[in-house]
């Protein structure tokens, strides 16, 4: 058991595609756009002004997130795609969290 463990440890560390092509911390949502098979964020922040998530659901939302800052993100792989985690700092001072399945995130500059 601890063979396995640590290769799939190890495997973890070095797979590619499990971390964020770019850093969202101190962006703000400005909008949230859910269709039938995208979700897109338009953000405040220099280098990404829209994050778009395709074939995608919504695993967990801790409310309304506008105007929210993205503080951490975390990516996770998973049946279907890849988890995308987010905690955000909500304009009256508390703590959000975002989760999304997808399978593939686009990050438009």
């Amino acid at each position: 058991n601890k063979k396995e463990a640590d290769a799939k440890v190890k495997e973890y560390e070095t797979s590619e595609g499990l971390q964020m092509e770019v850093n969202l911390h101190d962006s703000v949502i400005k909008t949230m756009e859910m269709k039938a098979d995208t979700l897109t964020f338009k953000l405040d922040c220099s280098d990404v002004k829209k994050v778009v998530f395709k074939n995608y659901k919504v695993l967990e939302q801790s409310g309304y997130i506008l105007g929210a800052t993205w503080l951490q993100q975390e990516v996770y792989a998973a049946e279907g795609g890849k988890e995308y985690h987010a905690l955000l700092h909500k304009k009256d001072g508390k703590l959000a969290y975002l989760t999304v399945l997808a399978e593939e995130v686009e990050f438009v500059k």
